[in-house]
């Protein structure tokens, strides 16, 4: 692990604009990509290791997003730091592709209904902006095909199976830039109490409800099926003051949230998971009574 430390300080310190560079703790490690902390004269920053499957034409599209968005001032996202011949990013060890952004002092926010209003009007506002010129790599449809073949490996395989089935397309839908994951795990509370999203991966132009759909049943139902129903409202009723729906997307933002608690059934107690999907589908109604209500 020395060496490999001492690899990536001499790395960061041949390209990007620091010294007495000094590799710090190590956050988060999946599916080939890295994330952790780097301390240099200039202050703390955070690197990433990209997921193996990113291109250098991927990566550089994805990181677009991080000038475009303050260029526009919005306020909820951190700055990315360029190297010295203004690259978004190098490439170590001939395929792993590192880039380098500013660390929030801070951390995540609690899941309170306070929360979820600030997080549901920070959605509303990325909806607003126009003119990013990428789509979003992230395709449900593909995903769903996915779905189905995980349901081989659940004991309720059968019943699961079904509720894939019947989930819609969801790609005639308006779109916009989305984020595809915002929740409180994915944001950052600095110490002046303002929200900085972070993990920006999969952004781009894509399936407006899907980004609104993704905590309906993930967040705001908990595996033991304690409903959070304040929750639900200060996030919808934030999020349609910045931005109102149509009717069709308000038709399928029920479909969006099992859509992703389908998704995410696999990253926890699965059979708790599954008693979450079948409580959704039961109160179906009465969750989009309460989401309709948060438009007044």
């Amino acid at each position: 692990m020395g060496a490999q430390f001492n690899f990536m300080k001499e790395v960061v310190e041949q390209n990007w604009p620091l010294a007495e560079v000094q590799i710090g703790e190590l956050l988060r490690k999946s599916g080939g990509s890295q994330v952790g902390i780097i301390e240099s004269e200039s202050g703390r920053y955070i690197y990433k290791i990209a997921h193996t499957w990113k291109t250098p034409t991927t990566i550089e599209r994805d990181l677009t997003i991080f000038d475009f968005l303050n260029s526009v001032r919005f306020k909820n996202i951190s700055r990315l730091l360029k190297t010295k011949d203004d690259k978004s990013f190098v490439a170590i060890n001939g395929d792993k592709l590192m880039y380098l952004v500013e660390y929030i002092k801070g951390g995540h926010p609690d899941s309170s209904a306070k929360t979820y209003g600030e997080l549901g009007r920070i959605t509303g506002v990325l909806h607003k902006i126009q003119d990013f010129p990428f789509q979003t790599d992230f395709d449900a449809d593909i995903v769903v095909q996915d779905l189905k073949k995980n349901s081989e490996n659940f004991e309720f395989g059968k019943e699961y199976l079904e509720v894939v089935n019947n989930l819609p397309s969801f790609q005639n839908l308006p779109n916009t830039l989305i984020h595809t994951d915002i929740s409180p795990t994915n944001t950052i509370q600095n110490e002046s109490g303002d929200f900085i999203v972070i993990d920006w991966d999969e952004a781009g132009i894509g399936v407006s409800v899907l980004d609104i759909g993704q905590p309906l049943i993930n967040q705001f139902i908990s595996e033991d099926l304690e409903f959070f129903d304040d929750k639900l409202k200060t996030f919808y009723k934030a999020y349609f003051k910045e931005r109102k729906i149509t009717e069709e997307e308000m038709n399928y933002l029920f479909d969006a949230g099992m859509f992703w608690t389908c998704m995410y059934i696999i990253y926890g107690d699965t059979l708790k998971r599954w008693k979450r999907v079948k409580w959704a589908i039961e109160n179906r109604k009465l969750l989009e009574e309460m989401i309709k209500s948060s438009e007044k």
